[in-house]
């Protein structure tokens, strides 16, 4: 007889789902980099030199100065705003490379 336990109904699809979403990062929306979704979202209006200078900030300090910004940009969705805390909060290695060019 077999002793090991066995996933029973749905919950192997929901662990995958967990772990799925545990392991994911903030680097892809839609499959769009941070570094990416910086340029077209913030780099359309403002260059990124104040945005560079600031990498490492506090989350909420970020998401206060994303939520403003949204207001003057409606294309930013909610998802893209927090994508952007995330990227720049850690210093997501795609952002940290575009601040370097």
């Amino acid at each position: 007889m077999d002793s090991q336990p066995r996933m029973t109904g749905g919950a192997a699809p929901l662990l995958l789902g967990l772990a799925l979403l545990f392991f994911s990062t903030p680097q892809a929306i839609a499959g769009q980099k941070c570094g990416e979704l910086l340029k077209e979202r913030c780099q359309t209006c403002h260059s990124l030199g104040r945005t560079c200078a600031d990498l490492g900030r506090d989350s909420d300090k970020w998401q206060q100065t994303i939520a403003k910004m949204a207001d003057y940009a409606s294309a930013i969705t909610a998802k893209e705003q927090k994508s952007l805390v995330k990227c720049l909060a850690k210093q997501h290695k795609d952002v940290v490379d575009l601040c370097r060019q």
